[in-house]
């Protein structure tokens, strides 16, 4: 089983867009640690053909293989991941823990939330969840950084039972984007101004409601890092006003050394 850090904090804050500046300060030979996107891609390239029932299957596999289209390739991989193949996924079973948190937390009559909100809250965990068991396959020294991983998507985690929680579900280090709820929101306005485009979870709200959504998710990102460096597990705060590529490197290599008890304070 992988390994994997997560990058948590607030909808919006930046968190696809740091590992992106993460991922193209060092090319993919000098890095120890994959994106999910280059996760996907090698999953399928360790593939064989064999693995593929279908003729169109087959032939995006073929497609990938000699990287016909470059700038396709991840796409036709997450493609080809979603297939059944002959390579072990695990049971959503193994993510009860999370889930029941998530359903607990959904279903508390104080949360403030309409139907199709909290729909979509779930519908975006159990994608989550999908997309990490995509990698089952990957080797044990392998570590994947993600900017939506199990804990990131789930806004209950001081719901969940770690007892019933495998070690290999949780993280080797967590990175929290640290950014003012206000500033947060100013940003993802702009986005809307300037691109015309919101994510899901923001589609349909403004005003207030955006401003509750957007503080909600900022206060669940620093409860799910408070909960997980209570268990030991090493953080790092980032302040997305000046994110510090270098720093969240050297923080990375560190805990991919250890893959435990390094320290978020001295990294």
């Amino acid at each position: 089983m992988f390994r994997f850090i997560e990058i948590v904090g607030g909808q919006g804050v930046g968190k696809t867009t740091f590992l992106e500046q993460l991922a193209n300060r060092l090319c993919v030979r000098e890095r120890r640690w994959r994106t999910f996107p280059e996760s996907v891609v090698e999953v399928v390239s360790n593939a064989k053909i064999k693995d593929y029932d279908d003729t169109v299957y087959k032939a995006l596999w073929g497609l990938q293989k000699v990287n016909f289209m470059r700038y396709k390739q991840y796409g036709i991989c997450s493609t080809l991941i979603k297939k059944r193949v002959n390579w072990p996924v695990r049971s959503l079973l193994d993510f009860d823990a999370f889930l029941a948190a998530q359903l607990e937390m959904l279903c508390d009559p104080a949360l403030d939330f309409s139907a199709t909100t909290k729909s979509l809250l779930l519908d975006w965990h159990v994608s989550s969840i999908k997309r990490f068991q995509s990698l089952g396959v990957l080797e044990r020294d392998a570590v994947v950084l993600f900017d939506e991983g199990p804990f990131k998507t789930n806004y209950a985690v001081d719901r969940i039972n770690f007892r019933k929680v495998q070690p290999e579900l949780i993280p080797i280090g967590v990175i929290h984007c640290v950014l003012d709820p206000t500033v947060n929101l100013d940003r993802i306005q702009a986005r809307l101004a300037n691109t015309g485009n919101l994510s899901a979870l923001h589609r349909g709200t403004a005003g207030n409601a955006l401003d509750k959504r957007v503080r909600f998710s900022v206060n669940a990102a620093k409860n799910t890092v408070q909960i997980l460096a209570e268990k030991g597990i090493p953080h790092m705060d980032l302040n997305m006003n000046h994110p510090s590529i270098d720093k969240a490197l050297t923080f990375i290599d560190k805990c991919i050394d250890s893959s435990s008890g390094c320290s978020a304070d001295n990294p």
